[in-house]
């Protein structure tokens, strides 16, 4: 029986080798493509320093997500038997917002938010033919993006700190490609963006200047399906 099996497991790796030495598909050029996405960002606050005492208060986090459309340009720039190697920008009309209570503020409705707008990706990828029109491939990249932070109250004492800011931070991913006629391809992936830790100054927009530093942890997950033309 654990024979039979080998041999079947054998014959299916011939077969697959074989549907893959059979590629026709011709991967290398350049293509621009439209996409949609489902954008989530992860977010924690701690408040570094406020009126010059440092206080490395944790104020709690959020998660929030929303959709987003966007646009790429690439360049499949070299293919084997089996490998395609080519890069990417890409670009995204997206605004998620995220909100908590601040946790051991001064009141009930002192809140911190976080809005992410805008990101830009440039990416290297790396994909493997798995099928005579289908190709799996792995990201690696850069992304930056907009973002703004606020901690706003009005009860019992009125305040409002915000802050305008960009990050970056390095994405990796994986995604499946399939190649229809005519040039068209459809395709489908998953990108995680580790923003790290940002100390962030805020501006006091009611009495300034008050010295407020927090650190600003967040990443970003984005899924994407698309359609890309080749030409």
């Amino acid at each position: 029986m654990g024979k039979r099996i080998l041999s079947a497991l054998g014959f299916s790796a011939l077969v697959m080798s074989g549907q893959v030495m059979a590629q026709t598909t011709d991967w290398k050029g350049c293509y621009a493509g439209v996409s949609a996405s489902i954008v989530e960002t992860d977010n924690q606050w701690t408040t570094a320093v406020f009126r010059d005492t440092v206080r490395n208060e944790n104020a709690g986090s959020d998660r929030a997500d929303d959709t987003a459309a966007g646009i790429q340009f690439g360049c499949d720039f070299y293919q084997s038997d089996h490998w395609v190697v080519g890069a990417k920008l890409t670009a995204n009309d997206n605004t998620v917002n995220a909100s908590h209570l601040y946790q051991g503020g001064i009141g009930p409705d002192n809140f911190i938010s976080y809005e992410s707008e805008d990101m830009v990706s440039a990416i290297i990828r790396l994909g493997f033919k798995a099928s005579d029109n289908g190709l799996i491939y792995g990201n690696l990249g850069y992304t930056t993006s907009k973002h703004v932070y606020r901690d706003n109250s009005t009860i019992p004492v009125e305040f409002a700190f915000s802050k305008r800011d960009t990050q970056t931070g390095v994405l990796v991913g994986v995604g499946y490609e399939h190649m229809l006629k005519n040039n068209f391809s459809l395709f489908a992936e998953y990108n995680y963006t580790d923003l790290g830790e940002n100390r962030v100054s805020l501006d006091d927009l009611i009495a300034p200047p008050t010295n407020y530093l927090a650190d600003v942890e967040q990443d970003i997950a984005q899924f994407s399906i698309g359609v890309n033309y080749r030409f």
